[in-house]
């Protein structure tokens, strides 16, 4: 039995964006210079340094030794997501555990696309191996922008000689304020993520405690060890957070150290709107404060931000941001950083489905794929590049993680591992919409 595993739909081809894309406000762009000086300065910096994403889609996840792995590439302008022809050449090689090369290969860019295949020789040992891909160019930002995922190799004709996975005897959590600092006075949500020896994510519950062993907040979990809580901290005391996982082994943690003065920053949205939230702690501050949002490097919003005894707040809408990872940056009166935070924006997609002529096929018998368009808002002219990959359903294989949606829109744009980011992407309703505002905390 054989399945469809999953359509690609990465790039709609629209006309390519030049100019700026950022909304200022014309009165304030006359009075305040700085506000211009942000989108300014963030788009000559863009422009100057060019940078490129590749995502690379394997056939499957899981192989055997002398099978061939088939892939296909797509080469991307990292701030718009749109194909990219800088590239003509990118380079396609297959780690051990050790991170040593066991594959290696170069394959031909045209107008961003790229594909490929290797021949999995029977010498390779069973095992765990990671694909990576990536262009000459990309070498000048460093490995992390490189595309790598997880794929299995099993040889049949060699024993297995990997040892059996330690147990996990401990855990690492890491605390988070919203925007980045704690500040006296100012209550403030805290972000936290727990993870073992591994990088996975783990249940946890616990409480913060401070100097004099009161209670102030008792946090929990959700989906891959993260989750938030709300303090209400005093530059004054100490907290510390004691931290159970799984309901019995106990970690002791230090909270980040409270401003006695600052600012702080909170992001409320609803199907609409984008509120952001400030506060400050300094005596009669009125002062004028600057916000400038911008996504992948494009700025998307600059402005200013009017303190009244402390409190500020402004509402946009959220088709002005731009979809995936934004940054929303606060700045002081004195034009110096002073907090920020990550957002995201769900992007829209082409809604695809995909139907045989028939349920069952004869050995070597040609198979005719139908493709439909479900979406009734999107314009039937639209083209869109695609791929397919067809295999054998069995308990071997996984469904591609992350696939370029997920990669593109938030992996690619956080450093670090991200579990399943797929997750945020497949699921609807309420927990996802908590899980993927921890995981921006």
């Amino acid at each position: 039995m054989i399945r469809i595993s999953r359509i690609f739909f990465p790039f709609i081809h629209k006309k390519f964006i030049t100019a700026l894309s950022f909304m200022i406000c014309g009165a304030c762009l006359a009075q305040d210079p700085f506000i211009s000086k942000l989108a300014t300065n963030l788009y000559e910096h863009e422009t100057m340094e060019s940078k490129e994403k590749i995502y690379l889609q394997t056939d499957k996840s899981f192989y055997i030794s002398g099978e061939l792995l088939w892939f296909k590439s797509y080469v991307v302008d990292a701030s718009r997501n749109k194909f990219f022809s800088l590239s003509k050449v990118a380079y396609v090689e297959v780690l051990n555990r050790d991170s040593k090369p066991v594959m290696q290969g170069k394959i031909l860019v045209q107008k961003g696309i790229g594909s490929g295949s290797f021949f999995i020789p029977l010498s390779l040992p069973t095992g765990s191996y990671k694909i990576r891909a990536y262009t000459n160019w990309m070498k000048n930002f460093g490995a992390d922008y490189y595309f790598e995922k997880n794929i299995t190799i099993v040889n049949t004709m060699k024993r297995n000689q990997d040892t059996l996975a330690q147990k996990i005897t401990s855990f690492d959590i890491q605390f988070f304020p919203e925007g980045g600092n704690l500040v006296d006075g100012i209550a403030s949500i805290v972000g936290f993520k727990a993870v073992d020896e591994n990088g996975t994510g783990v249940n946890v519950d616990g409480d913060i405690v401070d100097q004099d062993k009161a209670i102030v907040a008792h946090f929990k979990s959700g989906q891959f060890g993260m989750g938030r809580f709300e303090i209400n901290p005093s530059a004054s005391k100490q907290y510390k957070a004691y931290v159970r996982m799984d309901g019995n082994q106990l970690t002791v943690a230090n909270l980040p150290a409270v401003l006695t003065k600052g600012y702080t920053l909170k992001l409320v949205s609803d199907q609409n709107n984008l509120t952001i939230y400030t506060s400050s702690n300094y005596d009669g501050d009125n002062r004028p404060l600057y916000l400038l949002i911008h996504t992948r490097g494009l700025a998307k919003y600059a402005n200013s931000l009017q303190l009244d005894h402390g409190k500020g707040s402004i509402s946009i809408p959220l088709s002005t941001i731009g979809e995936g990872i934004s940054s929303v940056t606060l700045f002081s009166a004195n034009q110096q950083a002073v907090c920020e935070r990550l957002f995201f924006r769900m992007p829209s997609s082409l809604d695809l489905s995909a139907q045989s002529e028939m349920e069952e096929y004869q050995t070597r018998k040609k198979i005719t794929t139908h493709i439909h368009l479900n979406n009734s808002q999107v314009d039937s002219s639209v083209s869109a590049n695609l791929a397919m990959s067809v295999f054998r359903i069995d308990s071997l294989q996984n469904e591609e993680s992350p696939d370029i949606r997920s990669y593109l829109y938030l992996s690619s744009d956080i450093k670090g591992n991200i579990e399943h980011p797929e997750y945020y992407f497949t699921h609807k309703g309420g927990q996802v919409e908590s899980a993927i505002e921890n995981l921006m905390l």
